[in-house]
Parts: structure tokens; C-alpha cells; sequence
């Protein structure tokens, strides 16, 4: 009813019209996934885990060719470590020590070696200022001695009788091959403080 403009506070009826239908309300439900429950997501399992759709086996696949590689790497090091220490290392022997070594083990002729000796007296030949050959024998036994081959300068106090510290390899003809010859000469340096104090 509406108030007409004669009457205050009275409602005029409405006009008679064809009644309104009405409806009850109506929601839509979600649409759910066939296999997972969860809206929105058909990348989640009704557990809650993700579903491996093919990137988590190949994240798998990667991490194993990492670490696969990564341990082909630290063998690899290992092994040129190893090695390389094995051919750093030098065996410091005496004459009678070299020659029980190679009687033992005749792959030992292959290994570079120190030896620590004497020179015989008379036993010095030289071809020139790079071949040098004598004879170096036990400090302790005479009747253990070896000759000696070294193609280079030879030190200023080398001379007969002079305690050497020779450093190569002892071949199979019974010939040690020196790539390097240090001596040791006491009364040098035993003279050196005095010279220093006067």
C-alpha cells in the first residue's frame, strides 16, 4: 500500500499483478578432481603430498648424477694425490741397504733412490764437464760398492774419499744412473765459525 496525497499515514493497496516466483537460494559446489579432493589444486593428493607428475624424478635423477659425478671426481683426486706422493717420495738408503733392495724386489731398479756413501780413492774418470763416473762403496762395509754415472757439473768440493749423498736410479747392469750429487765436506763448515768469530 502507498500513502495517498489526500490522506496522511493511510497506504494505498498495490495493484493486483501476476504473483513473482520465488527460489531458494543455490550454491555451486566445487568442482572436484575425479582422483584429488583438494579444490583448486589437482597437483596436491587427498594425503596432502604433492603429486610427482615427472619434475621430482627427474630433480632425483639430477641429485644422483651429482653425486655419482662427485664421487668420480674425488677418486680421480685421490688417485693424483696418491700417486703423485708416490713418485715424490724418495727412499734414502745405503749402499748395502740399495743392493738388498733390488735382490729382494727387482721392480726397485724403477724407483729413484738417495744413497749415502763414500768415493773410492782413484776411482774418478771424467769424459769432459758433463760425464763424470767413479765409484761409491758403504760407509760401513768396504766390499759393498756400486759405479756411478752423473752428466753434469760436479760440486767444487768434490774429490777421492769425499762423502757423497748421490740421488737417481740404480739400473739392472749394475750402474747407478745420479741425476743429482751432493758432498759433505765437515772441515768446511767446521771452519766457517771460526773464520766468522776472527
Amino acid at each position: 500500500m502507498r500513502s495517498s496525497p489526500g490522506g496522511r499515514g493511510r497506504l494505498r493497496p498495490r495493484a493486483a499483478g501476476p504473483a513473482r516466483e520465488t527460489h531458494p537460494a543455490r550454491f555451486e559446489k566445487p568442482h572436484l578432481h575425479p582422483i584429488y579432493s583438494t579444490p583448486g589444486r589437482p597437483d596436491l593428493r587427498p594425503s596432502g603430498q604433492v603429486r610427482d607428475n615427472g619434475t621430482q624424478g627427474a630433480q632425483r635423477m639430477k641429485n644422483s648424477r651429482f653425486y655419482i659425478g662427485l664421487v668420480g671426481v674425488a677418486m680421480v683426486v685421490t688417485f693424483l694425490i696418491w700417486t703423485g706422493f708416490d713418485k715424490a717420495m724418495v727412499y734414502y738408503l745405503t749402499p748395502v741397504e740399495l743392493m738388498a733392495k733390488v735382490a729382494e724386489d727387482d721392480t726397485f731398479h724403477d724407483i729413484g733412490v738417495k744413497v749415502s756413501g763414500r768415493v773410492v780413492k782413484g776411482s774418478y774418470q771424467a769424459e769432459g764437464a758433463f760425464e763424470h763416473y767413479f765409484s761409491v762403496v758403504d760407509l760401513a762395509r768396504d766390499d759393498a760398492s756400486f759405479r756411478v754415472e752423473y752428466r753434469d757439473i760436479l760440486p767444487d768440493t768434490f774429490s777421492d774419499e769425499t762423502e757423497v749423498v748421490i740421488e737417481g736410479r740404480f739400473r739392472r747392469d749394475g750402474v747407478f744412473e745420479a741425476t743429482t750429487v751432493l758432498t759433505k765436506c765437515g772441515s768446511r763448515y767446521e771452519a766457517m765459525p771460526e773464520e766468522m768469530a776472527g
